[in-house]
């Protein structure tokens, strides 16, 4: 009542709208509690009615995974690392882990249920990390420079992704675009890997067996700039990328988080704590890759904060969306001139050229599947007046 006299008497600095949005909120709020508060007993159905919805339990999550710590040294000489796996409590099993999990990957005679997530701690740390940090910071740079494609980064409101030596579709409007879903949504057309994500990041990793040697052809940097704007809940899409996806977290710590709700941000299944340096691997066959979608919660980063994530893009993607890139070159080249253009001499804008193409192929895919369709009709229509007439022949013989 004391908040619906506030607004009330600010009503001049409030427009009607939001008047109106606030009065129905405060009734709805008054009606759920009166409800809440009947208690009438047998009339379950009103007591459980709820015009606005409200959690049984804080912001929790279902499972704690029991954690499985154990020293590795690096072959040659090299220094010591600290692989941690991640295992399903026994009697805490998500319902659709069997249907994900390949048998021979859990034991219920031992009651071992892995995550399929490994992390690796003191694996990248020092002054490798700082380079790596300070690589990062460069990158940063290169693009507000405007030095790096557009095609290879996509800004949010406080998240920026970069792609390296390939990307994927997924905004609404690139989904949207013609003949998107070509080599799986897989597109070339952005810089290599760069080489020092090859010597400070991916040849640690394989010098101590956490990735396969010439594994990753594609990497990917999420920035999260100031720490107050997360990713939302998604699966790494295995019809475009191969197991195990590797992640590096840089500049401070955060956690991965698995089966949040909505908006992706709360009452989620379980977590992963990534400290800054931490190597994260969603394996192969594994729960955490394959049967649960995952997210990165803006609660759970005080600051700036970012994933080095590395990939291997299928080689049939790749080489569709290699296909692609040429197309599109060659659409481009043969719109070039030497001549001077004049204004409104009918060109076609580079921009619109491959859209323009890759509608008229499909017309004509179109128009021949209406002639191959028309011969089909005509030749089952033939088959029938045959039959028939055969059948009318027989009709004759018997008379």
């Amino acid at each position: 009542d004391d908040l619906l006299k506030y607004i009330t008497s600010k009503k001049d600095y409030f427009p009607k709208s939001v008047l109106y949005m606030f009065s129905v909120l405060l009734l709805l709020m008054h009606l759920d509690g009166r409800l809440s508060s009947l208690g009438i007993k047998g009339r379950k159905s009103i007591e459980s009615l709820h015009f606005i919805f409200r959690s049984n339990s804080r912001d929790a999550f279902t499972y704690e995974l029991v954690e499985e710590r154990t020293t590795c040294t690096i072959a040659g000489g090299g220094g010591e690392f600290v692989k941690t796996e991640f295992f399903f409590p026994p009697d805490q099993i998500p319902e659709n882990y069997r249907h994900v999990v390949p048998a021979s990957s859990y034991s219920d005679e031992l009651k071992r249920y892995p995550a399929g997530l490994v992390t690796y701690t003191n694996l990248i740390q020092g002054q490798d990390l700082d380079d790596i940090e300070s690589r990062v910071v460069e990158m940063e740079q290169k693009i507000d420079d405007c030095l790096l494609p557009n095609a290879c980064f996509h800004h949010s409101v406080k998240r920026t992704k970069t792609f390296f030596g390939a990307r994927y579709l997924w905004t609404k409007s690139q989904l949207n675009a013609v003949e998107s879903d070509r080599a799986n949504g897989i597109r070339v057309d952005v810089p290599p890997v760069p080489k020092w994500v090859g010597g400070l990041v991916e040849q640690p990793l394989v010098e101590a067996e956490v990735l396969p040697e010439n594994f990753v052809n594609s990497a990917a940097i999420n920035i999260y700039h100031d720490g107050s704007e997360g990713i939302q809940s998604h699966y790494d899409d295995a019809s475009r990328f191969a197991r195990p996806i590797v992640s590096l977290r840089i500049f401070s710590d955060s956690r991965l988080s698995f089966g949040t709700r909505y908006f992706g941000y709360v009452n989620g299944s379980f977590f992963v704590p990534m400290p800054r340096g931490c190597v994260t691997v969603m394996e192969e066959d594994g729960y955490g890759a394959n049967g649960i979608k995952h997210s990165v919660r803006p609660t759970d980063m005080t600051h700036k904060s970012a994933a080095l994530i590395l990939r291997h893009v299928h080689d049939m993607s790749m080489a569709a969306g290699r296909d692609i890139l040429m197309r599109e070159c060659n659409l481009w080249l043969d719109n070039l001139s030497l001549q001077d253009l004049e204004e409104g001499d009918g060109r076609i804008p580079n921009e619109a050229l491959y859209a323009n193409a890759m509608a008229s192929e499909r017309k004509t895919r179109v128009e021949c599947e209406e002639v191959v369709r028309s011969l089909l009709d005509g030749v089952q229509k033939n088959l029938r007046a045959e039959r028939k007439a055969k059948r009318d022949v027989g009709k004759v013989v018997n008379r």
